[in-house]
């Protein structure tokens, strides 16, 4: 596959169900993308896998955004009741992006959620709850609003 080298990069953005029925971006997303110079392209959340072949190969950069969390069952573990609202129609469409965006070896950044779905599709770990498995003292959260 021939990958074009473009003056200006189109960075895909994936999608947050906020509300059943309702996709969604944060704005702030979109304006960095824009600030660093990249052209924003919104991803479809579908589970096409020929829709999603096709939009994943006309992007440069793929950026896995924030959102709830990742269901247990996606890393090989129970959930335990201090676990937060899954969605696993997200969780499957941001694996199917990262396994697509991998394959054609391009760029891909995750914030929070993002950096998440990266870590337990490589193979890591995570805590559902930190509360739980880390020393109250030793936690340390952020206060970023996106």
């Amino acid at each position: 596959m021939k990958i074009v080298k473009r003056e200006i990069p189109v960075i895909g953005i994936s999608t947050e169900i906020d509300i059943p029925g309702r996709i969604s971006v944060k704005r702030k997303y979109v304006d960095a993308v824009l600030q660093a110079g990249g052209i924003p392209f919104i991803l479809p959340f579908t589970d096409n896998v020929q829709i999603l072949q096709s939009v994943v190969s006309s992007i440069d950069g793929l950026l896995l955004t924030g959102g709830g969390d990742i269901s247990p069952v996606i890393y090989g573990e129970s959930t335990l009741p201090e676990c937060g609202e899954c969605c696993r129609d997200r969780d499957d469409f941001d694996y199917a992006l990262l396994r697509l965006a991998s394959e054609r070896q391009i760029p891909v950044l995750g914030i929070c959620r993002g950096m998440q779905i990266i870590n337990t599709y490589f193979g890591g770990t995570l805590y559902q709850d930190c509360l739980l498995n880390i020393p109250r003292k030793l936690i340390i959260g952020h206060r970023m609003r996106l």
